[in-house]
């Protein structure tokens, strides 16, 4: 019971600290004043003089000019943004034409190796174009413009007859 009776005084007590600090806080209320309605703090000649100067600089004759007119067609700020068109693509420049095709080349494009043999301890090479078949020896010419220069199992090099040119023909895949 003691304890109770301590908690109570101890409420009672806070009641009337709470009470006295709201009575003396309404006595000393004013009602509130307005920024406009209240004294200006006094200035200095040099801080009034200071405030002229910024005065002069501010342009109040701006906020009376007329505004322009809205125009006609209005913007939505909040639409999607339209991504522009993609450039042309750029026009082909004519350039020189290719070179001409080299007919060594050119003409090496028909023949197919088709495979090989050893006869008499030589290499025979076994060769088609354009549906012909035809065998050849090495150091031997081929269609009368191809110098056979080596024959291997897998490969046939040809050359032309002046040695200028060579190229290698492996083994046609139709072939095996």
């Amino acid at each position: 019971m003691k304890a109770a009776a301590r908690q109570w005084a101890i409420l009672a007590f806070l009641i009337l600290v709470w009470a006295g600090l709201l009575l003396a806080r309404w006595g000393q209320s004013a009602p509130p004043t307005r920024p406009a309605d209240r004294p200006a703090p006094a200035r200095t000649e040099a801080r009034a003089g200071k405030a002229r100067a910024d005065n002069s600089r501010l342009r109040t004759d701006l906020l009376r000019a007329p505004r322009p007119a809205l125009p006609d067609t209005l913007k939505n700020l909040f639409a999607a943004v339209e991504e522009p068109p993609p450039p042309p693509p750029p026009k082909p420049v004519a350039g020189a034409p290719p070179p001409p095709a080299d007919p060594f080349l050119e003409g090496l494009k028909r023949v197919k190796f088709l495979g090989f043999a050893r006869e008499e301890g030589r290499a025979l090479a076994f060769v088609s174009r354009d549906g012909e078949f035809l065998m050849a020896r090495e150091k031997e010419l081929l269609l009368n413009q191809y110098l056979v220069v080596r024959i291997t199992e897998d490969t046939i090099t040809l050359a032309t007859p002046d040695g200028s040119r060579e190229a290698r023909l492996t083994l046609s895949p139709d072939s095996r």
